[in-house]
């Protein structure tokens, strides 16, 4: 037997004509689906809710690899991992990227740590301090060595210990030691007191070796003196130099120029 739904088959109920088939039964519920078209999930099973679907990559996954790739190391492990929590929720793209983020991040991070436990070790081996102690006492003994009466170069434009070059005084030279001052020993002063003590003994000494006050010459001065860390090395010297008030150089000796 077939069953052709064009033809009314005997026995088969249908409903009245112009009622309603999807009005509820008589026991109070639907006789029929809800009306209209599903929509469907990606795997082909009807939702009824007809809710869209999500699609595109999410923009966190992109920025945890982008941020990775740019060596930002903690921050691409962070975004990483609130990108997972949000495609779990929307079912967007992109945990691949996320995931790919997050494991050069942890990467970055743990490379960075290696480094920095490296450079304590270095900075602790007894050799290294010694080595660097060696090289600035080295420096230090080069100031000492420029005692008073000593002319130097300097392209700087303020002389330092690394520019100043001694140089003949008959010549045009940078600048002119006039004399050094020695703190006494004990905790470092502070840059306070240590450029008061500067300023009243490079006068002094100024005076004593050009033969004016500083405050009615024509040259200017500077001096060298201890820092914090240089102090802790056992720098305790504040030399002092005459110059040029304009940084040209100075033809011959100032000493007892009276000028």
């Amino acid at each position: 037997m077939t069953f052709d739904p064009g033809v009314p088959q005997p026995g088969a109920q249908y409903p009245a004509a112009g009622s309603n088939p999807y009005a509820p039964s008589q026991g109070g519920q639907p006789s029929l689906a809800a009306a209209g078209p599903y929509q469907t999930t990606p795997g082909g099973y009807p939702d009824p809710a007809g809710r869209p679907q999500p699609s595109g990559t999410d923009g966190f996954s992109l920025a945890a690899l982008i941020t990775a790739i740019l060596g930002l190391g903690l921050v691409p492990v962070i975004l990483g991992i609130v990108s997972l929590t949000r495609i779990k929720k929307s079912g967007q793209g992109g945990r691949g990227l996320a995931i790919a983020g997050i494991v050069l991040g942890v990467l970055e991070i743990v490379a960075g740590i290696a480094v920095l436990v490296s450079l304590v070790s270095i900075a602790g081996n007894e050799d290294f301090q010694e080595g660097l102690r060696s090289g600035y006492e080295q420096g230090l003994s080069e100031s000492i060595t420029m005692e008073e009466g000593t002319c130097f170069l300097s392209d700087a434009g303020i002389p330092t210990l690394d520019t100043m070059t001694r140089t003949g005084c008959d010549g045009p030279h940078r600048g002119e030691v006039i004399g050094a001052y020695t703190f006494p020993d004990g905790d470092y002063p502070g840059q306070k007191r240590v450029d008061a003590a500067a300023g009243k003994e490079c006068n002094k000494l100024f005076e004593s070796y050009v033969g004016t006050d500083f405050q009615t010459s024509v040259l200017d001065m500077g001096y060298l003196y201890p820092t914090n860390a240089s102090w802790t090395l056992g720098d305790r010297w504040i030399t002092c130099y005459a110059m040029t008030m304009d940084g040209s150089p100075l033809k011959k000796s100032v000493q007892g120029t009276a000028k």
